[in-house]
């Protein structure tokens, strides 16, 4: 009983250890100190937190910064807490796309994501899944379906910044 009852409290401490890292990364995150929000966030993921959501946060800010091998944590850790989670491939497409790997494999994982995704806060929009594949597309140097993708992904969310500046670029280097 009391061996189960240790055994609990170190769960507990290691749980709570790897929230306040990340409570941690996110005061660096604020403070657009992406270095230390990054070792904040790597040391959060080492500690194997429970939360899906906690996780694939940490994910968003390595998709978001572009950081295919912080990406590879999060997806590793968010596969271990939560297999059935659509986050997952979401983020695996994304570090395909980041890596120029298996652009068949990460298309078909967005579209995916597409078709079965919820749409909530804490899950990626359909949008960035256009995105995404505009990105795939671009990798491919198919201009005018990456710009299908950005447009298809700024009708979704006429805000999104990344498909903004995304198109902007496709227009202003390949005006075809």
């Amino acid at each position: 009983m009391e061996r189960t009852k240790l055994a609990g409290n170190s769960e507990t401490q290691r749980a709570e250890r790897a929230e306040g890292r990340y409570a941690a990364g996110n005061c660096r995150r604020q403070k657009k100190d992406n270095e230390a929000a990054d070792a904040e966030f790597r040391q959060a993921l080492a500690l194997h937190p429970e939360s899906a959501d906690l996780i694939y946060d940490i994910g968003d800010h390595y998709m978001k910064h572009r950081q295919a091998d912080g990406l590879q944590l999060a997806i590793a850790e968010g596969e271990r807490a939560a297999p059935s989670d659509l986050r997952g491939p979401f983020f695996r497409a994304v570090a395909l796309t980041l890596q120029k790997q298996s652009a068949a494999d990460a298309g078909k994982l967005l579209r995916e994501y597409i078709a079965k995704a919820p749409k909530r806060n804490n899950y990626p929009s359909k949008a960035m899944a256009h995105y995404w594949l505009g990105q795939i597309q671009e990798n491919q140097n198919n201009s005018a379906a990456a710009k299908g993708e950005y447009a298809e992904a700024l009708s979704l969310e006429p805000r999104n910044r990344f498909a903004k500046e995304a198109l902007k670029r496709l227009q202003r280097n390949w005006p075809r």
